[in-house]
């Protein structure tokens, strides 16, 4: 059984390394890059108009009309730039060719090195290592308009929350921040119509800034205030805010610390949920026990307390702008505050021992329905992890899909709520 978890720990490196040199190499010298080459880049350097038309060609559905129409406003910048990509040498026909496998290839990249290429393309290094402002804003307002367009409803608001949040931020993350989102919000997997609302866009971009981004999405989707478009933009905020390579996982595993052979983890089985600060696995023991053990993910806290500071300067900044924002800032304040507690594994596990006695065995009868709480038991835990028992069952959210009966799901809701109001009028803490 531990070679089982030997070989899922092995193969799950092999796929991370092949992975990232997959990135490293195919944004470097993948054809995508190599078809413009170190000197076709430098087209891009002087002229910002070239770049967005560039990304525009790159991120719609190629077309034979679509290559006629860069090669007619960009194709003489091109050239000259370059010696290979749509060199004057070529017929045509080759140069629409020559773009076809330039629009192909990129499609071609992983997710992440789309990232780096585009961002290549957008922000191109020079030897000042910057733009000037006017530069950077004219980049900036082309990315917007994609992005977040006015038309769209919400819109507006979505461009004020971006703007405010470069104002309060370093410009590299600004850099990362804008690329991320414009390549989200033009990736057709990303959207059934293959165009993301404003909603959508600005899920995207929060998840790109880490823990902390992802916790004020839950903080978004919970709030009352949040119109119903935009909670359902970032209904997945709560279960899966990031999904975490296997070979990640795998590294986490090592983390945990059995009481005695039969605990020895040996099978590493499917992802139960991702949150904000960390992955919830399945896990087989020696002793045939399947438990869900929640592990942080690498270096979380402080990374939160850095991006928390940054959303709570960019809350401020949107809420003195826009007086309907001023909710944001109090989401960001509880949000932060919260930081600490839930990813403190001691406070953990007194948690959970205040949860059974709580919740353990208590019943609740509605209309003639009896229903029986309980809560998974806190196994153990380590300064990045903690252990639990997993409960058999279905969430309340799949009933729903599975055409329960309505009324039964009312009962069970009803049940619920009764539990939570008897345990906050009780008075206990």
């Amino acid at each position: 059984l531990g070679n089982i978890l030997q070989l899922q720990k092995k193969n799950a490196d092999v796929i991370a390394e092949s992975l990232k040199q997959l990135v490293f190499k195919q944004a470097a010298s993948h054809n995508f890059i190599a078809a413009i080459g170190e000197g076709g880049l430098e087209f891009l350097k002087d002229f910002p108009s070239t770049r967005n038309d560039t990304i525009n060609f790159l991120t719609a559905p190629f077309t034979e009309a679509s290559a006629h129409v860069f090669l007619d406003k960009n194709g003489l910048y091109v050239s000259y730039s370059s010696n290979t990509f749509l060199s004057d040498k070529l017929s045509p026909k080759a140069k629409i060719e020559q773009l076809k496998l330039f629009h192909e290839n990129f499609w071609d990249l992983p997710f992440e090195a789309r990232i780096v290429a585009t961002k290549a393309i957008l922000f191109p290094p020079r030897k000042d290592n910057g733009f000037d402002a006017g530069e950077f804003q004219h980049t900036l307002d082309y990315i917007l308009d994609t992005v977040l367009p006015l038309k769209d409803k919400n819109g507006k608001e979505g461009r004020l929350i971006v703007e405010s949040y470069i104002e309060a931020s370093d410009h590299p993350q600004d850099k990362l921040l804008l690329t991320s989102a414009m390549i989200a919000s033009k990736d057709p997997s990303k959207s059934k119509d293959k165009h993301l609302s404003s909603g959508e866009a600005l899920s995207l971009i929060l998840d790109a800034l880490g823990p902390a981004g992802r916790k004020l999405s839950q903080a978004i989707e919970s709030h009352p205030q949040t119109p119903q478009e935009i909670k359902t933009s970032f209904s997945s905020s709560k279960t899966m805010a990031v999904e975490p390579m296997r070979a990640d996982i795998m590294e986490r595993i090592k983390l945990y610390k059995p009481k005695t052979p039969a605990d020895a983890i040996t099978h590493v089985g499917k992802v139960l949920g991702a949150g904000s600060y960390g992955v919830t696995v399945e896990v087989t023991k020696a002793s045939k026990q399947k438990t869900a053990i929640t592990f942080l993910y690498p270096h979380v806290r402080g990374q939160a307390e850095t991006e928390f500071e940054t959303l709570g300067k960019a809350a401020t900044i949107v809420s003195q702008k826009d007086k309907r924002f001023k909710p944001v800032v109090e989401m960001v304040r509880q949000a932060a505050s919260m930081s600490a507690q839930e990813t403190d594994m001691d406070l953990a596990a007194k948690q959970a021992e205040v949860a059974q006695k709580l919740y353990d065995d208590v019943a609740v009868t509605v209309n003639g329905e009896r229903f029986t709480f309980s809560a998974a038991k806190f196994l153990s835990h380590g300064g990045d992890y903690k252990e639990f028992e997993i409960i058999e069952g279905k969430h309340f959210n799949d009933y729903s899909k599975e055409g329960a009966d309505p009324q039964h799901l009312k009962h069970m809701a009803i049940a619920q709520l009764t539990l939570e109001l008897s345990h906050l009028l009780s008075g206990r803490p």
